[in-house]
């Protein structure tokens, strides 16, 4: 289920995720985040799992509304959670196939040093 979802200036989504996500709550969180992409521009994505439980998509694999694409304006997305989660995180979420930078993380810590990365290279590159 979806927890929380909150916006951190000027361009983070963060959500947090907790027991069995299902193919609602995806469509949710991608909706969300596309929604932000257009009030914005580029986002980072950065998702907890609390407590989590799993993933249920039922039938719906192949919804376009479940699923991020490539050349859509998220410049990086960091999951953390468990390390038991891992493989199976970073296998749906199709890494390493896509062209969004995705890592997964322990702590939120990690998480945002690396999210963050990403964002002081593009505030340098702006003033030069």
């Amino acid at each position: 289920m979806v927890r929380s979802r909150v916006f951190e200036p000027p361009d983070l989504l963060v959500a947090n995720l907790e027991g069995v996500v299902t193919a609602d709550d995806q469509a949710l969180l991608v909706a969300w985040v596309r929604d932000w992409i257009r009030r914005t521009g580029e986002v980072r994505v950065l998702m907890h799992l609390t407590r989590f439980a799993g993933w249920n998509a039922g039938d719906s694999l192949d919804d376009s509304a479940l699923w991020l694409h490539d050349d859509e304006q998220v410049s990086r997305m960091a999951v953390v959670g468990d390390r038991t989660w891992r493989v199976a995180i970073m296998t749906i979420l199709g890494q390493p196939l896509r062209r969004i930078p995705i890592q997964y993380f322990e702590t939120d810590k990690a998480a945002r040093r690396w999210l963050m990365e990403h964002a002081a290279g593009a505030l340098n590159t702006m003033f030069i």
